[in-house]
């Protein structure tokens, strides 16, 4: 029997240490934040990861992939464990409320696939109620935060010293992949678009391609600034939505921008919108219980997504892959998936 479509998520990871980036603490701090057996407690709820893997999801043999080009990715399972409690339930029989004070133990989950060649994030829910994305960017981070504290708890004062001076602890940005049709519905659906904040958020290694955008980024970078954006407004005539549809479209292309929207609909209601309002959602079917198995069945669909100009993904640096084949040739526990 076939199970049921679940949605895939896509998302830029961007991690930052200082102006270095993701695999270059990947061993010291990265790896074991994925891999801890610890939890991160946030309200009635306990996160932590399960089932974790570095995986080799494809060998480089894709005309649109460099011929010497490996795709490595960890890929695992993503908790909440929670207590579901009631104190009451109707009984529709006797048509009242009985006093019944009960628990349940419940622990719905999410997959993850974080590319390490490009950074990219897939993220598929595999029952209701499961934990989202930012539940998922409020763990690691943490996590990310607690290795660094333990890395720098094995360095002599000086090393240590200059580590918080120069580099500092990581910051995190995960910003979903948006179509750019979904993107042109939304903002077409205005009837008086007021107001585009574009948010140029830190990258990783890839460098966007649209000049505005590389110019706002280098200035960014120039004042050591976490993030820079830009404002258009115009409340009383509205903006020219063509203009904004192609900047917009241009700002989100490699997922390192985070757009915000604010309008008045046909019927006078304010509309507010981001990344999330037309974020890309794909669907697939039949995903097994099998990390490994689901998580080569999620980069299918995301090579899918790039093969048809859903998603533009951003070529592995010289440096990335230098430090990948340093992964695989130093005999890490990396399973290869068919």
């Amino acid at each position: 029997m076939e199970r049921t479509a679940k949605s895939l998520e896509m998302a830029n990871f961007v991690c930052k240490f200082g102006e270095r980036n993701l695999m270059d603490f990947f061993k010291e701090i990265v790896e074991p934040a994925f891999f801890t057996s610890r939890k991160y407690k946030l309200g009635q709820s306990r996160f932590f990861f399960n089932d974790v893997e570095l995986l080799t999801l494809d060998g480089g043999d894709d005309e649109a992939d460099e011929a010497d080009e490996f795709v490595v990715a960890i890929a695992g399972r993503f908790i909440r464990d929670i207590k579901l409690t009631r104190e009451q339930y109707f009984d529709s029989k006797a048509q009242k409320m009985i006093e019944d004070q009960d628990s349940l133990d419940s622990s719905p989950s999410a997959l993850f696939v974080l590319i390490l060649n490009n950074h990219r994030l897939l993220y598929l829910k595999e029952t209701k109620h499961a934990p989202t994305l930012d539940m998922f960017k409020r763990t690691i981070h943490r996590f990310l935060k607690d290795y660094t504290k333990d890395y720098l708890g094995g360095l002599a004062k000086d090393e240590k010293n200059s580590f918080i001076k120069d580099i500092g602890y990581p910051e995190l940005t995960i910003t979903p992949l948006t179509s750019e049709e979904s993107l042109e519905n939304f903002i077409r659906s205005y009837s008086k678009l007021e107001q585009v904040r574009i948010i140029v958020n830190k990258r990783n290694d890839e460098i966007d391609n649209e000049s505005f955008i590389r110019a706002l980024q280098k200035q960014g970078e120039e004042a050591h600034s976490n993030y820079t954006e830009i404002t258009h407004k115009n409340t009383q005539k509205g903006l020219d939505k063509e203009k904004v549809i192609e900047q917009a479209a241009a700002a989100t292309k490699y997922g390192n921008q985070t757009i915000e929207l604010k309008g008045v609909t046909d019927t006078g209601e304010v509309l507010k919108g981001n990344n999330e309002n037309f974020k890309i959602v794909t669907k697939i079917s039949n995903v097994t219980k099998s990390v490994s198995r689901a998580a080569k069945k999620m980069y299918n669909s995301f090579k899918t997504s790039k093969e048809n100009g859903l998603i533009n993904v951003p070529r592995t640096t010289k440096t990335v892959k230098k430090q990948l084949e340093n992964i695989i040739l130093k005999g890490d526990e990396r399973n290869e998936v068919e």
